[in-house]
């Protein structure tokens, strides 16, 4: 018996560039993760020392106060989900762990900036929401599509 979680099979591994790489595991074709390459020089050729998991998203983190608050958990499996697994999604992150780490230290030593990003961050964390959750989307498309019609129907009445 095996004490703690067992440690998910390598299926395919993609090198973005010496700093970044995607993993997907067997448990899950669409878990994927982050991962730093720490390399070392031996001869001139760099070794693969170790792998350390890069699971943070900085800024979100910074103004929730904690990856595992629920917003912080949803972008991660966003960024998991539907970034990692193209190209542009992996370029983004690989921009994003590149540059975030000083604006997120600048956020987190400031309230009012914490509140604001809360704020720009709420349209991303509801489109994240409404992708994991389709009749959620369905639901709100609905409701838009109503209050379209019923917009347009106000407006005819009052002329």
């Amino acid at each position: 018996m095996a004490i703690g979680p067992a440690l998910p099979q390598v299926v395919f591994v993609s090198i973005l560039n010496t700093n970044v790489t995607s993993l997907m595991t067997a448990d899950s074709m669409l878990s994927l993760k982050a991962w730093k390459l720490v390399t070392s020089e031996n001869e001139g050729y760099p070794l693969l020392d170790k792998r350390e998991v890069i699971d943070e998203c900085f800024i979100a983190t910074a103004c929730f106060g904690s990856k595992y608050e629920s917003h912080v958990a949803l972008l991660r499996q966003f960024r998991d989900r539907y970034l990692l697994t193209n190209f542009l999604g992996q370029k983004f992150v690989e921009f994003y762990y590149h540059n975030s780490p000083p604006a997120a230290n600048f956020i987190a030593n400031s309230e009012p900036l914490k509140v604001l990003v809360r704020i720009l961050l709420l349209p991303l964390i509801t489109v994240a929401y409404l992708l994991f959750h389709p009749l959620a989307m369905a639901a709100a498309g609905l409701g838009c599509f109503v209050l379209i019609l019923t917009r347009r129907r106000i407006k005819v009445h009052l002329r």
